[in-house]
């Protein structure tokens, strides 16, 4: 009994890696709406941005570049997708390239957009991380988790044959650049509100308000 149970968790285990970008984008805008949040809906329409615009650059390299390998994913377990027309899936502009077999594979832009975007906090949060230390350790061990977590995800593809190391290159880069550019924007057009995921309070530039500063006694 206890085999069959550890079997089971291990394909559930393996299934829950094998649709990862959509189980990671729908647990984003639930808990969005769950608690109101402007940062992680930021994230969601991010990530919805990403497998819109997945297909067109890889329809434009297909047509620009011969001989791209795409993954052998004919029983759809390398799309990173949940089974039938997903969200995601529906998200694509123009529709196409939606059964996974683009390369590189929505799910290597996926993790480097993830990954790019949250690695990134660190950064635009750098003065208010460096006045809380424990903030700080914390946001440190929890993008070190991820970032760990994620390169297992990686391991784990090319393992799996679902991705080549160029491709898992050439995805990772494509979704870093969008990922990085995305946070960047919208963490300037919302003077950093609508990308504080970690609900740091923020240090404005009170000479530029003009407003007068009150410190506590």
């Amino acid at each position: 009994m206890l085999a069959d149970l550890g079997i089971q968790l291990s394909n559930l285990f393996k299934y829950n890696l094998q649709i990862l970008p959509d189980t990671l984008l729908a647990a984003t805008l639930i808990f969005a709406l769950l608690f109101q949040s402007a940062p992680l809906a930021t994230l969601g329409v991010g990530l919805i941005l990403n497998a819109g615009l997945h297909p067109l650059f890889t329809g434009f390299l297909s047509r620009n570049i011969s001989g791209l390998a795409a993954p052998a994913d004919g029983d759809g377990r390398c799309s990173g997708r949940f089974p039938g027309l997903s969200f995601t899936g529906a998200a694509a502009f123009g529709g196409s390239n939606i059964d996974g077999n683009a390369w590189p594979s929505y799910y290597s832009t996926f993790i480097g957009f993830f990954l790019t975007y949250i690695v990134s906090l660190k950064a635009i949060y750098k003065e208010e991380l460096d006045a809380s230390p424990k903030r700080q350790s914390a946001t440190t061990v929890g993008i070190v988790i991820a970032v760990i977590l994620l390169l297992l995800v990686i391991v784990v593809r090319y393992s799996s044959g679902c991705d080549d190391p160029i491709g898992l290159l050439v995805g990772l880069l494509m979704g870093g650049t969008l990922g990085g550019a995305y946070v960047m924007i919208m963490s300037r057009l919302s003077d950093r509100t609508l990308t504080n995921m970690l609900a740091l309070p923020l240090f404005k530039d009170v000479a530029v308000d003009g407003k007068p500063i009150y410190v506590c006694a």
